[in-house]
């Protein structure tokens, strides 16, 4: 069930890039709405090495803690919250490379342009909350019509928590991601209803444990899936349970 949910939340953020084609960057001016006047980012990096010219979510933790290759048993790559902060750049920056205003322009907006569709990212910072929301508006390739539709939002809090709010089309949350440095939650919803969990912790040695439960309709006699490792990735345990205390269990494998 894991990857069921994590799926669409690993699409969407590459999608958020658009697939339009850019304008010439050289007729951009790279200071043009750059909130701020001219101030820099804010810098959530840990080694305060993030990103200068244009607004993206960085990751504040300690990257050491996942230094293990991810081919590697019980290795905690695919689980850390750096890969979604990742994920998150790189749907923003292909979209703002693909947008008219191209990747040199600093924001606070981008408009990307596919046919009859408009996306459009928009930065602001709320409170103490920087914000990246996507926006559609028109009609695309399925014939979706879009009036000035929030897809996604991704926020970096002032603690430099990153959250990713992630919509359906009528309007309905389908998804909430949130995590700090090592730990982080994934709901997903279904008209409205809360139809999966998953939690993971992540030590600084690199151990941890990902839950993931199912609360739909057509849930398993064991809804509930635990998957632990160890610092080596020499100790990896998955069960399949009926709560989430890890007990009543109908598999255990251990590698």
């Amino acid at each position: 069930m894991k990857n069921a949910l994590l799926v669409p939340l690993t699409f969407s953020l590459i999608a958020c890039g658009g697939s339009g084609s850019s304008e010439d960057d050289t007729n951009i001016d790279p200071n043009k709405g750059n909130p701020g006047g001219g101030v820099a980012f804010k810098d959530c990096s840990a080694d305060q090495s993030g990103f200068t010219h244009i607004p993206l979510p960085e990751y504040h933790g300690n990257q050491a803690a996942y230094d293990e290759p991810a081919e590697d048993p019980g290795s905690p790559a695919g689980f850390a919250p750096e890969s979604f902060v990742q994920m998150a750049q790189l749907g923003l920056m292909l979209g703002m490379a693909a947008s008219n205003e191209g990747a040199m322009h600093a924001g606070p907006t981008w408009h990307i342009v596919d046919e009859d569709l408009n996306t459009q990212i928009q930065y602001a910072v709320i409170d103490t909350t920087e914000t990246w929301t996507i926006v559609k508006n028109g009609m695309d390739s399925d014939g979706t019509v879009y009036s000035d539709h929030t897809d996604m939002m991704i926020e970096q809090t002032a603690s430099c928590g990153l959250n990713i709010l992630q919509y359906e089309d009528n309007g309905a949350l389908e998804g909430h991601y949130e995590s700090t440095a090592y730990e982080w939650t994934w709901k997903s919803y279904d008209e409205g209803e809360l139809g999966g969990l998953i939690e993971t912790t992540i030590n600084q040695d690199g151990s941890g444990e990902t839950v993931s439960e199912d609360f739909s309709d057509t849930k398993s006699d064991y809804p509930v899936t635990i998957l632990t490792w160890d610092s080596t990735g020499e100790i990896t345990v998955l069960k399949t349970c009926k709560t989430k205390a890890g007990t009543n269990c109908s598999i255990a494998v251990a590698s």
